[in-house]
């Protein structure tokens, strides 16, 4: 990873970094590591996470998904007591057939 706390940047310049690290990975990245990354308070780094999220997610609201989608071990549903938990279980179900 890059880093850059001895450079001195802008608020603005903060922010596109900070977007652009929070899409660098498939995972995203931790608002401890954005802190460190940014050289800003970790209060700071979370509450940006939390809005360049909290925007994302309205960006992908407004464009819903159309036409076919296809979904790859999709399975609905919370924890159930007891028993055997994950692929081995021998009562799943897909969640389109609940």
């Amino acid at each position: 990873m890059l880093s850059i706390r001895r450079c001195i940047l802008g608020i603005q310049d903060r922010r596109r970094l900070g977007m652009y690290l929070l899409t660098l990975s498939k995972n995203g990245i931790s608002a401890l590591e954005l802190k460190r990354q940014l050289g800003i308070s970790y209060n700071a780094a979370w509450r940006l996470k939390h809005k360049l999220m909290q925007v994302i997610k309205e960006h992908d609201d407004s464009q819903p998904l159309d036409g076919l989608v296809q979904l790859d071990d999709a399975y609905w549903g919370g924890e159930r007591r007891g028993g055997k938990r994950g692929r081995g279980r021998r009562t799943r179900s897909l969640w389109w057939r609940r």
